[in-house]
């Protein structure tokens, strides 16, 4: 996910979807614009400082493995989903046999 979390007003379902995309050991990429003023990007009150972006992405599936700063403008989380994915267990209806 590249510079978008800052813009979704649904920061949890954004997250939800990635985790249910990314296959059992997996990994999820996310990259944010740095919470301070540059020369390019979104404004400063805008943009999610890395604590903040960790916060969104707390979640039983995922394991933060590694941040890094890509480059002058940004910052990045490496997440890794767990190997273990829950069985989905429907209601069955044995009247719908």
């Amino acid at each position: 996910m590249a510079n978008n979390l800052y813009l979704s007003s649904n920061r949890d379902g954004l997250v939800a979807e990635a985790v249910r995309l990314t296959k059992p050991g997996g990994h999820i990429l996310l990259i944010e614009w740095l919470a301070c003023e540059t020369v390019i990007g979104p404004p400063e009150h805008k943009r999610l400082a890395p604590d903040q972006a960790k916060d969104i992405l707390l979640c039983p599936d995922l394991t933060l493995v590694d941040e890094f700063q890509p480059g002058d403008c940004h910052y990045a989380l490496v997440y890794k989903r767990s190997d273990v994915r829950e069985p989905i267990v429907e209601s069955m209806n044995p009247a719908e046999f």
